[in-house]
């Protein structure tokens, strides 16, 4: 209010949100119809592949809620896919993530601390931003042994 700016706040479940969010088309115009800002959250799987996606202009009415949408992420996107080399990919991914963190789509509030202690005499534990046992990811399942 000082600095003229009305806000109002209004709950809604996961699902409420969206609709909202997305408007009665789940496109463009119709995004954000009642609102001009919603605070989301995002779990991202262990592999980059489709957090990275959300922010293609391809998904614009499906997965975006952004509207974030340029040539050049989409460019740097389908060559992270292609490329078998892991230090390359991460690499793209980094200026990926650069290229967002320096247009702001996205404010992020928060990131959530995981901590976890685990036996020495287990190994292959895959962590994910929400820990390495999550209903988002089998990698821990597949890959946890016994250490000899």
């Amino acid at each position: 209010e000082q600095i003229g700016v009305e806000v109002s706040q209004k709950s809604l479940d996961s699902s409420a949100l969206f609709d909202i969010m997305a408007g009665p088309e789940y496109a463009y115009p119709h995004s954000y119809d009642k609102f001009d800002l919603a605070i989301w959250n995002w779990y991202p799987l262990p592999d980059p592949d489709f957090i990275l996606s959300v922010m293609t202009c391809d998904q614009w009415g499906f997965w975006s809620d952004s509207g974030y949408c340029t040539k050049e992420y989409d460019a740097l996107y389908e060559k992270q896919g292609l490329v078998t080399d892991p230090a390359e990919r991460q690499a793209i991914v980094w200026q990926m993530q650069q290229m967002v963190f320096d247009d702001r789509p996205y404010i992020v509030f928060m990131n959530r601390d995981v901590l976890e202690a685990h036996s020495a005499k287990w190994d292959g534990f895959v962590m994910s931003p929400i820990g390495s046992f999550t209903a988002y990811s089998k990698d821990t399942l597949l890959s946890v042994h016994q250490v000899a």
